[in-house]
């Protein structure tokens, strides 16, 4: 048996309003509980009430909490990633092109998300933050191929990390403006081919 004081009144009211502050929560969920404790504080409650109080609080402040995280989730776009120990983990970055794929950029050294390939002869500028393997509207899959030397036309052979899901994409006018489009989310390896050159790179896909 536990007999409640005011103090644990106290308690238990300053719980509901931590847990709904901000949320636009509905307390009653608590008050007849604790009503009951106010209007008869020397009365012994069992066990098994106390806890009923204390566990109304804690149903108000988890559905703050899970409002909480839907709406964060709502307000920043689903970004693309990649496992650990993935060919695009940590492929994508955000600083200035190499010196001779600056050409076009004002000011030049700008930082820009970019993949650069294996062998650091071509670059994919990515104008789409994330690439989406679904159409979005008002998105486009923008991608600025730059080589290091040589023309057109661009093939891309590409092939889903972790499946046998395959895609060919072409750029007919060479390395330069693109929007490539692929059937699914992942991390896509990528085999690029342009006049006598071939290089490899991996760029992610957000759903």
């Amino acid at each position: 048996m536990i007999r409640e004081d005011e103090d644990t009144v106290r308690e238990l009211r300053g719980a509901m309003a931590t847990a709904v502050r901000g949320h636009h929560l509905d307390p009653s969920i608590a008050e007849p509980a604790v009503a009951r404790l106010e209007a008869d504080p020397a009365a012994r409650w069992s066990v098994r009430e106390y806890l009923a109080v204390a566990a109304a609080c804690v149903v108000v402040a988890g559905a703050a909490t899970g409002i909480y995280a839907a709406t964060s989730s709502r307000s920043h776009p689903q970004a693309a990633t990649a496992p650990p120990g993935s060919a695009c983990d940590a492929a994508v970055v955000t600083s200035a092109l190499p010196t001779w794929a600056q050409g076009g950029f004002s000011p030049p050294g700008q930082s820009v998300r970019h993949v650069l390939s294996a062998s650091g002869q071509l670059v994919a500028v990515l104008f789409a933050d994330p690439l989406h393997a679904r159409p979005v509207p008002g998105h486009a899959n923008k991608i600025l191929w730059v080589a290091h030397s040589g023309g057109g036309p661009l093939t891309i052979r590409a092939q889903l990390e972790g499946s046998d899901q395959t895609a060919v994409r072409s750029v007919p006018d060479g390395p330069g403006p693109s929007i490539i489009d692929l059937p699914a989310a992942g991390c896509w390896r990528m085999t690029l081919a342009w006049s006598g050159h071939s290089d490899t790179l991996a760029i992610p896909y957000a759903p």
